[in-house]
């Protein structure tokens, strides 16, 4: 899964056209629709049983995507339909949380999301947090998740932004394996269709 926040939806565009994305990955949006004037943006190898887009509070147009796949177990005949166990489905959510001076906010959005991934035992919430683990956003997490840079950097700031790590990735149900900062270096080929590098 990879997942993007603040996609515009002239980025979007010119990332469909790249042959990488079209011969292997499934696009929650297609067209740009969620992406205005900004929005989060899932890209998934695995097909994904349903994309879903929830809103919440904001002033700033933030909402949560979620993508639900099956993850193992065996179909349960159930009438015409076939369903299996929340047990056996993967939940993957990606937010762009409010931004600047929104602690409030920040916490009811957390709320939020949490009580929307609770149905199922497996989870992964991702994004742009705006807020760092020393925050007092980080007393609305959900016990039940694990911090995926502290569980293997445990010594490490691992800084995303300004000296700050504002974006996590938090687990339920599932083992962390590795996790590792990538493009900490500029390559000269990254750029956005503008011919600007893209800022982190």
């Amino acid at each position: 899964v990879i997942a993007l926040q603040e996609v515009t939806a002239e980025f979007l565009h010119w990332m469909l056209q790249e042959e990488w994305v079209r011969s292997t990955y499934w696009v929650s949006d297609s067209s740009g629709t969620t992406c205005v004037p900004y929005g989060v943006v899932m890209l998934t190898k695995n097909a994904p049983l349903s994309f879903a887009l929830h809103h919440m509070p904001t002033s700033m147009g933030r909402r949560a995507l979620v993508a639900k796949f099956w993850i193992k177990g065996e179909a349960i005949p159930m009438g015409d339909a076939l369903a299996k166990s929340q047990h056996d489905v993967l939940q993957v959510c990606t937010v762009h949380l409010e931004s600047l001076d929104s602690t409030p906010t920040r916490h009811l959005q957390l709320q939020l999301v949490f009580s929307r991934l609770a149905a199922t035992s497996h989870a992964v919430l991702l994004g742009d947090c705006n807020f760092a683990p020393s925050d007092p956003e980080s007393e609305s997490l959900d016990p039940d998740y694990v911090d995926a840079w502290e569980a293997v950097h445990p010594q490490e700031q691992g800084h995303t932004c300004a000296g700050r790590r504002i974006d996590w990735v938090l687990l339920k149900g599932l083992q962390v394996v590795a996790a590792d900062l990538l493009g900490q270096q500029p390559h000269p080929h990254d750029r956005d269709p503008k011919g600007q590098l893209a800022p982190s």
